[in-house]
């Protein structure tokens, strides 16, 4: 009712399936109020057979069932064509089949082993696994556990079809296989001696070698990391042009005789600062030349030399001899 301070918002059910929502724009007249439009939305269904009511007020229902006869019509004809046209679709979202928008939650177990490989360098490979899936929420539950249990569960929430697309994504990522996100994998076989030299302490090693390439490196030595035959290897998995930087690094420090990784850094060697030179060595002193006469040759300067080598003979002299 537009007229009068008592404005009462009437509602009504009916026993029927729906068949589609529509949204109706309705806007107040001009200069009865200061309000925004306001948006309605109409349920369209297909009415059942009903017995006709014997109350007097029934007129009131014919007019309500004639106004909505026009909404239908401006809808695209009759309930029976809708109904033929169209999948049943869920209330206020029309064109979005039932099955597809439904929301779910689900846990995924994945092994401990693999949660590095799911994070990736930074967090850059779950994070590109959600937008890539579509998923609202893609979490690790408990991940402070995965260093004392054998998996961690990963909570999944989001469309159903996006929810399977994710599930997807997260059994090739076990097998090794993240193409679908754009990165690649590889693996470089490692001699058992050398795992120290590439681990560092605590790892220190292989962790300068993520931040330079900006590729996520992970040394495999167990047979529960896929390793085989007891065949120690780096696994890689990132980009393309970060993966093949990477492996060319891990081979340049696998063959230098060093342990330090900055000496096969790209740049290292123009950079070094060259060996500081040794001082000349100065000659051995030597007694003055004498003349014929016994007298160093030279004049005063001689004398003096031959002075000074007088007294520090005769002090080493007197050294040894006490």
């Amino acid at each position: 009712r537009r007229g009068g301070r008592n404005r009462q918002l009437v509602g009504w059910e009916s026993r029927c399936s729906p068949l589609a929502a529509v949204r109706c724009s309705m806007e107040y007249p001009q200069g009865e109020m200061s309000a925004p439009p306001m948006g309605v939305d109409f349920l369209l269904s297909q009415p059942q057979a009903r017995e006709r009511s014997r109350s007097p007020r029934g007129t009131g229902g014919q007019a309500l069932a004639d106004a909505f006869g026009a909404v239908f019509s401006a809808a695209g004809g009759p309930p029976q064509q809708q109904q033929q046209q169209q999948q049943q679709l869920l209330p206020f979202a029309p064109g979005v089949p039932a099955e597809q928008d439904q929301q779910v939650s689900t846990e995924y177990a994945l092994p401990s082993n693999k949660l590095g490989q799911l994070l990736g360098f930074k967090g850059l490979t779950i994070q590109r696994i959600k937008e890539a899936s579509g998923v609202n929420r893609l979490h690790i539950l408990d991940k402070d556990r995965a260093k004392y249990q054998a998996s961690v569960s990963i909570q999944v929430t989001g469309a159903s079809a996006c929810v399977s697309h994710c599930t997807r994504m997260l059994d090739a990522l076990l097998a090794g296989d993240q193409t679908e996100i754009g990165h690649l994998t590889t693996y470089l076989n490692v001699d058992p001696p050398l795992i120290g030299k590439l681990m560092g302490y605590r790892g220190q090693t292989v962790k300068e070698m993520t931040e330079a390439t900006g590729c996520y490196i992970e040394i495999q030595q167990h047979q529960d990391q896929g390793v085989e035959n007891g065949q120690p290897r780096l696994f890689f998995a990132g980009t393309p042009d970060r993966v093949d930087a990477a492996v060319q690094l891990a081979e340049r420090f696998i063959a230098s005789p060093g342990s330090r990784l900055d000496a096969v850094m790209p740049g290292a060697g123009s950079s070094a600062a060259p060996p500081p030179q040794r001082a000349a060595a100065l000659p051995p002193l030597q007694a003055p030349q004498r003349n014929q006469s016994g007298q160093p040759a030279g004049g005063g300067l001689g004398a003096v030399a031959q002075a000074l080598l007088s007294a520090m003979n005769s002090s080493g002299g007197g050294g040894g001899g006490g």
